[in-house]
């Protein structure tokens, strides 16, 4: 059995949420895991287990649009990373002597790199977004420049790991690349994989809070449709719209129970669609290329709607198309992170001997 250092990303939910589900997996197996993280990741994961260690942590900068400046990023990556470079090594020094770990996992958490280089440990990376990294894309040529920056961003937080797990919704072919990458579909939470699936009408909406107010006076102009809307994190009753105060068991349950979903195109709320067989209409936040990747991907396979604006018009384009939807998206089959799991076992098994 192996003794894991796990360190995660606290920029949004998804990293917290996909490795909640990885670390269930791997206690199960018998290993040791400790747990790093920062942001939100650390308040997350101090709720759920108790031996957790808080970082420090960049947070992407982003806009008014929620579109992430690349540039300004970076620099203030480069700024703190000194000071949280200190504070981080300190503490994480002390963690290696006292655990003494065998490997070191990564969600996007960069000191993990440092210390595994640093202690000559064995790194796995486990995310989507390498995905823009390590697989072969098509990529339009109106996104090639936002393309080109994720690519810089992704790079400048992991720069080179031992294995590359990559998540992705659709089995995208690994680039020729020297490194070790494999392509595994996504993690789907217990809670999601245990739901059961209904239709009671309604449409699902969850967006970053901008969005979200900004898109309830649209929702009350589309007849005969009924929203629950979760973003606003309020409680309130007007018209055909709901608003629900955020809560992951109750989202679960109207997302399992939705006729079809409006979003963002963040991976964990698609990933979460696409299991429960529910048609999306998606706008992507702020022109984050990972996003924009999500949409591509999605209208390729018809399973839903990538649009610059969620108006009226657009809305109601994707309802009268929800029957085509709704027959690609029944195709789509997840294998209960069987292969992500056995694929991190056989490497684990290799890298510790």
């Amino acid at each position: 059995m192996a003794k894991i250092l796990y360190s995660i990303q606290g920029v949004g939910m998804g990293h917290a949420m996909r490795s909640q589900t990885i670390i269930k997996h791997l206690r199960s197996e018998g290993h040791e895991v400790l747990i790093t993280a920062n942001n939100k990741a650390y308040k997350f994961f101090k709720e759920v287990y108790k031996d957790v260690h808080e970082l420090k942590g960049v947070s992407f900068v982003v806009d008014s649009e929620g579109k992430v400046k690349v540039f300004k990023t970076l620099a203030e990556y480069f700024k703190t990373l000194p000071k949280y470079s200190y504070y981080n090594f300190k503490k994480l020094i002390k963690i290696i002597d006292d655990f003494s770990p065998d490997l070191v996992v990564t969600d996007f958490e960069p000191f993990a790199q440092v210390i595994s280089n640093v202690y000559n440990l064995p790194l796995i990376s486990i995310d989507n977004q390498h995905r823009i990294t390590h697989c072969t894309l098509d990529i339009p040529r109106e996104y090639r420049d936002e393309y080109l920056e994720a690519k810089t961003v992704i790079r400048s937080f992991i720069w080179t790991a031992d294995y590359y797990i990559v998540t992705d919704f659709y089995n995208s072919k690994v680039r020729k690349s020297k490194e070790k990458v494999f392509v595994v579909p996504p993690v789907v939470r217990e809670g999601v994989m245990k739901t059961k699936k209904s239709n009671q009408g309604h449409i699902l909406v969850y967006m970053w809070e901008k969005y979200a107010k900004n898109l309830i006076p649209v929702l009350k102009k589309v007849k005969d449709q009924k929203f629950i809307v979760y973003g606003l994190n309020k409680s309130k009753r007007d018209g055909n719209v709901t608003l629900r105060p955020f809560s992951s068991t109750k989202m679960v349950k109207d997302l399992s129970s939705a006729k079809a979903v409006i979003a963002n195109a963040g991976f964990t709320l698609m990933t979460e669609s696409l299991f429960l067989h529910k048609p999306m209409l998606v706008a992507p936040m702020g022109s984050q290329f990972e996003q924009i990747l999500n949409g591509l991907q999605l209208e390729k396979r018809d399973y839903g709607m990538m649009v610059d604006e969620i108006d009226q018009a657009n809305i109601e384009s994707f309802i009268k198309q929800l029957p085509r939807f709704k027959k690609a998206i029944t195709k789509v089959k997840f294998d209960d992170n069987k292969k992500l799991f056995a694929t991190l076992d056989r490497i684990i098994k290799r890298g510790v001997k």
